[in-house]
């Protein structure tokens, strides 16, 4: 199983403008943490899971939303839906970013 991170953001002017280098960060200590240990790699050799970063001005919670897992697909889509005035807001917006990523995983 490969990881891939992304965003989308459908509103103009809302978004979480960080480096690069945060999401390769993230995607690294999700695969050796959590996805190396329970070998997703070796169970799922052909499938690509996508975690894709979104918000939008009204996004006061954090939700996890999983796309169809279907049989014939290599594709695992997961909406990740982050608060943006928390983030926004917090003094320290990459903690903060980095804190809902932890609380989105299992």
């Amino acid at each position: 199983m490969e990881l891939t991170i992304g965003a989308w953001y459908n509103e103009a002017g809302v978004n979480f403008d960080f480096s690069h280098r945060i999401s390769n960060f993230i995607r690294l200590a999700i695969k050796d943490s959590i996805m190396s240990p329970l070998g997703l790699a070796e169970l799922y050799p052909d499938k690509y899971l996508h975690l894709t970063v979104s918000t939008k001005v009204d996004q006061n919670t954090l939700e996890v939303k999983m796309g169809q897992l279907r049989e014939n697909s290599q594709d695992i889509n997961c909406g990740l839906w982050f608060p943006y005035n928390k983030i926004h807001n917090s003094p320290n917006p990459k903690r903060e970013y980095i804190e809902c990523y932890i609380q989105s995983l299992p």
